[in-house]
């Protein structure tokens, strides 16, 4: 009975994610095609760290934003707490280390257009490989992005004081230990 129940609810969350990106609007359209145009710039920074795919090339961090963090908060409750929790896994990976593990660039680039992300990114490309669902674009701004971005940093656990330092002992969210390993290169 609860593995039926399990298995009904991710064909939801399936049809919820079809639904989502067939749908999106013109909004989503806008946002596909401007991370298209921008896909050619992305590049891993000078350290080699994974920046993602997309139009997110720098982002500014500082002291955590305790206004801005709350504001994530609430986002993520709202479009991403179906599929993500911060200490297990639930349809995608857990994300209590993401932002100890993956620079602000990737973190924004993947909230704002996960499925460009996965068609284009190594790391993306592994992610989706390992939890076989695609995530949704939620078409969300730079903004917003930002804020869950902030938010992801509060609950980070990894023990990181910035989401810019990876440590190469941990794996990066969704990839076990011996993928973590494997240099990406683009």
């Amino acid at each position: 009975m609860r593995t039926t129940i399990s298995i009904l609810a991710a064909a939801l969350l399936m049809l919820a994610a079809a639904i989502i990106l067939a749908g999106g609007g013109q909004g989503a359209a806008d946002s596909t095609k401007a991370v298209a145009a921008d896909a050619a710039k992305a590049v891993p920074d000078s350290a080699g760290r994974d920046m993602g795919v997309g139009p997110v090339q720098q982002v500014e961090m500082g002291p955590l934003d305790p206004k801005m963090a709350a504001e994530g908060k609430n986002l993520f409750d709202n479009k991403c707490a179906v599929c993500h929790a911060m200490k297990e896994r639930k349809v995608g990976p857990p994300l209590g280390h993401v932002a100890g593990q993956r620079t602000p660039e990737f973190i924004m680039n993947m909230i704002m257009n996960a499925p460009h992300m996965e068609q284009n990114d190594p790391v993306a490309k592994k992610l989706l490989a390992k939890y076989m669902v695609s995530m949704p674009n939620l078409s969300l701004d730079r903004t917003q992005a930002r804020e869950i971005l902030e938010y992801l940093r509060q609950e980070n656990e990894s023990g990181a004081k910035d989401p810019a330092q990876k440590t190469a002992k941990e794996p990066a969210a969704g990839l076990d230990k011996e993928q973590a390993k494997k240099p990406t290169s683009r």
